[in-house]
């Protein structure tokens, strides 16, 4: 019991001494001291004494700094009796040699070493400031740095690895290499890593060294740079023939990174083996000319070779080539993906992948290609790549003359289908109504179609809208149409809403939503009528309904002026509680809106 309270009683002369003893009168971590001091000093003096020295320092008259020092002396002298301190063995010079001064403030101090040694938010932007104003240069703050390698916060711990260790220099270096465990995992990968950007090849006999004993993380993390010296180059090819996957792969990005002559023949050699998927990721994620005439030559090797003898269904090898060549530059490589492309024995899959890195070229003739290329035989299936190219350079009007044709052919066409199923993913409804596009917020490419109309808003014939009736495409016609084209428009997504008039429909939901889009006058009476029947369904617990929940926030779309309505509605026809809570909660928002 006794050991722990002194201890804290430690703590807290300690921090007064960087406080100012001034601080000690009245403070309350002392006050509650005494009397557990005076409690144990009635079976032995010496607890007797110190609770008198703390209550004199904490209510005293005297020199505050002299009551803390004498306190200071004699609390030390106690703890020294009463346990262990320091490690055994022979004292020596641990040869650190440290420059740092200790001059800040307690106050600035003690928020740097709260934002290093605790949990919660707010921390990274506290260490980033006193690294940004110069207040990190402190010895106080350099084993709390040290140990926030360690952080769960990633970010805050790999700031501390690439900007704050590195500056402070290679003074730092003992300190990092005493608390670096070989056999570590992520907090160590960084102390090796901070110790490798100040020391660079001078510390190579090191890396070479902990590299034979380290754990998987850090052989992983000491390829990856051992990139920058030619004499490890054998090392990295040496280490390609690693049982751990792992680390054939770091092998193999570090021999891509430097991309000389013998490292780019163990990678086009390791293309003939097990590892060629392997390798082929390697290119794809570190490309560079030389990488990419490696890449070409296997394209060639593996095309040549599917000419001669047709591949298994499960032969993935020129997909994965053709993969492993987007971002390269070469003329010599755009020339081979417009015969891959053109081929009518590739598989839709590589001739796609062919066609789209050719589609990301500045040049117009690869585009105009591109455009073409569903005309070509067996191409069919290409159309909507060959769409999207048509989107680069063509106007609206173009693409209308261009594709329209197709939408009116059979189902199972294969240029109409892919030409349609292409448009529903470039054409949404207006921002905020696309929440109650149920296939437009489930659908994995989501964030990749948002991304794109970012960069480039589609605009589309309006001729397209009957023709999209015509042929029953009601999801396009939904999320395409911004405003009303006739009566036969009207009466198409009205119908589609007849159909099944709930909010727990996905379908009407939508149609409702392009109502509200196009500003269809009468959109408040088709809403209340589906608010009924919705209300009416859940009654009967024929479905279940969380989704018609969800849904009814369409109603905020709604004008605000409609919000006494809506309570009218909800007071005196809905039965449903839930509902009712919901639509009450719409309207106050409704009102906001309006201002009342």
């Amino acid at each position: 019991m006794s050991i722990p309270v002194l201890i804290e009683l430690k703590e807290e002369a300690r921090r007064l001494a960087i406080a100012g003893s001034d601080l000690a009168r009245g403070d309350m971590k002392l006050q509650k001291a005494i009397p557990v001091l005076k409690k144990m000093g009635e079976k032995a003096p010496v607890f007797k004494r110190l609770g008198q020295l703390t209550e004199e320092l904490a209510n005293g008259n005297g020199s505050s700094a002299e009551d803390l020092l004498e306190l200071s002396q004699l609390l030390s002298s106690v703890l020294y009796t009463m346990g262990i301190t320091g490690k055994q063995g022979e004292i020596t010079n641990a040869g650190h040699s440290m420059s740092y001064n200790t001059e800040m403030s307690y106050l600035s101090l003690n928020s740097i070493l709260q934002a290093l040694e605790s949990k919660g938010p707010g921390r990274m932007e506290i260490v980033k400031e006193a690294y940004e104003t110069g207040k990190m240069n402190d010895l106080r703050v350099v084993l709390p740095l040290i140990s926030g390698l360690d952080d769960s916060h990633t970010l805050l711990a790999d700031y501390i690895m690439d900007e704050i260790l590195p500056s402070l220099g290679k003074q730092i270096v003992p300190l990092l290499n005493d608390s670096f465990n070989p056999q570590g995992k992520a907090g160590d990968s960084r102390r090796i890593r901070a110790i490798h950007t100040i020391l660079g090849k001078d510390g190579l006999p090191f890396y070479l060294e902990v590299l034979e004993s380290g754990s998987l993380v850090i052989k992983e993390t000491i390829l990856g740079f051992l990139a920058d010296y030619d004499e490890c180059e054998p090392v990295l090819i040496d280490y390609t023939k690693a049982k751990k996957l792992d680390l054939r792969r770091a092998a193999y990005t570090s021999l891509a990174k430097r991309a000389t002559r013998e490292a780019l023949g163990c990678l086009s050699n390791a293309l003939q083996t097990r590892d060629k998927e392997l390798v082929i990721e390697v290119a794809g994620a570190n490309p560079s000319p030389q990488m990419a005439e490696t890449m070409l030559s296997y394209a060639k090797k593996v095309y040549g070779e599917q000419k001669i003898s047709k591949p298994k269904a499960d032969d993935y090898s020129l997909l994965w080539a053709i993969w492993a060549l987007d971002g390269a530059k070469s003329h010599d490589i755009y020339t081979f993906l417009m015969e891959v492309a053109a081929d009518p024995k590739v598989s839709v899959d590589v001739a796609l992948k062919a066609a789209d890195i050719l589609m990301g070229q500045p040049e117009k003739e690869y585009l105009e290609f591109v455009e073409t290329l569903f005309l070509l035989p067996k191409k069919a299936k290409l159309a909507g790549v060959s769409l999207r190219a048509s989107l680069q350079q063509r106007t609206a009007s173009e693409i209308y003359g261009m594709y329209s044709d197709y939408a009116k052919k059979s189902s199972k066409d294969a240029a109409r289908t892919a030409i349609l199923e292409t448009m529903e993913e470039l054409v949404f409804l207006k921002p905020g109504l696309r929440v109650f596009d149920e296939e437009y917020i489930w659908h994995p490419r989501r964030e990749e179609f948002e991304e794109m109309e970012l960069k480039s808003r589609i605009e589309w014939d309006e001729r397209w809208i009957p023709l999209l009736i015509s042929v029953d495409e009601h999801k396009l016609v939904f999320r395409m149409a911004d405003k009303v084209f006739g009566k036969a428009h009207l009466e198409f997504i009205l119908g589609k809403i007849n159909k099944k008039p709930s909010f727990n429909d996905k379908t009407t939901v939508l149609a409702m939503a392009s109502l509200i889009q196009i500003g269809y006058q009468d959109v408040f009476d088709v809403v209340y009528s589906v608010l009924k029947k919705t209300d009416e369904s859940i009654k009967s617990g024929s479905y279940y309904y969380y989704k018609a929940y969800k849904n009814l926030s369409l109603l905020l779309h709604l004008p605000a002026e409609r919000a006494d309505s809506l309570e009218k509605i909800a007071m005196t026809e809905i039965n449903n509680e839930k509902m009712k809570e919901i639509l009450f909660e719409i309207v106050s928002e409704m009102r906001v809106r309006e201002g009342k």
